[in-house]
């Protein structure tokens, strides 16, 4: 199981050292250099590329608008109606008579029992809690990056150990 981590690790390592990042010379040369990755640098890329922080943001525009509808004194729009028909009246004196008949309506619905107050508070305390979500989730990136960033090194380190074994047990074999 080691063994297999250990050849993993090392061949991650050759193929791309993930310890070091390709920056490009702008100065019109063609050039590229490899710089050593910082962990600030490290850091910094994984919050502003990070998907689950960019959702959280996404989402907050639709909890202010659904906190702004709430605060709204009329929740639900009024519904207008409107109906028109044509009736029939029968005549006595043979043909019937069309008349034409039309009827107007206005509904609103108005919430009763402090439902409007519940519904403000539950819209508020939601947007508080996404504002606290988004607080933390740069938190634990970091959290997570500077993790997997101190192990990539201790694996660099071991492959670097490793290497410098074997060359010690080839030279002491050859000797």
């Amino acid at each position: 199981m080691q063994s297999t981590t250990l050849a993993l690790a090392c061949t991650l390592f050759l193929i791309s050292p993930p310890g070091f990042t390709q920056v490009t010379a702008t100065a019109g040369t063609a050039t590229q250099t490899l710089m050593p990755l910082t962990l600030q640098d490290a850091l910094s890329r994984a919050v502003l590329a990070n998907p689950v922080l960019r959702a959280k943001q996404a989402q907050l525009a639709a909890a202010e608008g659904v906190r702004n509808d709430a605060r709204a004194p009329l929740f639900n729009n009024p519904q207008l109606s409107l109906e028109n028909t044509w009736r029939r009246v029968p005549q006595s004196e043979g043909a019937d008579e069309r008349r034409k008949a039309w009827g107007a309506g206005l509904a609103q619905v108005f919430e009763t029992g402090g439902q409007g107050r519940y519904r403000r508070d539950v819209a508020t305390a939601s947007l508080e809690a996404l504002h606290l979500e988004i607080t933390d989730a740069p938190r634990q990136v970091r959290s997570d990056v500077a993790t997997r960033f101190y192990q990539v090194l201790a694996l660099q380190q071991r492959v670097e150990l490793e290497t410098q074994a074997l060359k010690l047990f080839d030279d002491a074999a050859a000797a």
